[in-house]
């Protein structure tokens, strides 16, 4: 008995049977290698592939949005999750997949309309508050409203 016969044998419910009924075999054989043949032939994407416009977006990020950083790991992972969420935001608008140009734009525009308090920190950073962040461009500031700051100092502090 070959090693996929032993193989079909071993993951059949009742072995039995199955060491019993030759022809089952043989169609479970031939199910096996039109899966194999079909796993072989298609290119699957695996979680380790990157966003076409991850290089691009690396890029901006490293030469004209913030030349001197470093970039690890951990931004890698930060930026993919961010573009993640853009076109998750861009289905949600447009009702169809972004090409990797519409995400490098998104990715561009959200840089430079990025507000003041933002724009010093950390892709993992922007990432984690990306919705706040497009309500805050969406609304069109660029600082924070002075009331927010206001409401975090107790009514009795002299005003600043």
């Amino acid at each position: 008995m070959d090693k996929i016969s032993k193989f079909i044998i071993a993951i059949t419910p009742d072995r039995h049977k199955a060491e019993q009924s030759q022809s089952y075999q043989d169609g479970f054989h031939d199910a096996c290698n039109v899966i194999l043949e079909h796993i072989k032939t298609s290119k699957i994407k695996t979680k380790n592939d990157p966003h076409p416009a991850y290089s691009f977006c690396v890029e901006f990020w490293l030469t004209k949005f913030h030349p001197g950083w470093r970039f690890n790991g951990s931004e890698g992972k930060a930026l993919n999750e961010l573009i993640s969420q853009m076109d998750k935001y861009f289905i949600k608008g447009h009702d169809r997949s972004p090409t990797a140009h519409e995400t490098f734009n998104f990715f561009e525009h959200f840089c430079l309309k990025l507000p003041n308090f933002y724009k010093t920190k950390n892709l993992k950073i922007l990432n984690q508050n990306f919705d706040g962040i497009i309500a805050e461009i969406r609304a069109g500031r660029k600082e924070t409203p002075k009331g927010a700051v206001q409401q975090r100092y107790s009514k009795f502090a002299p005003p600043r």
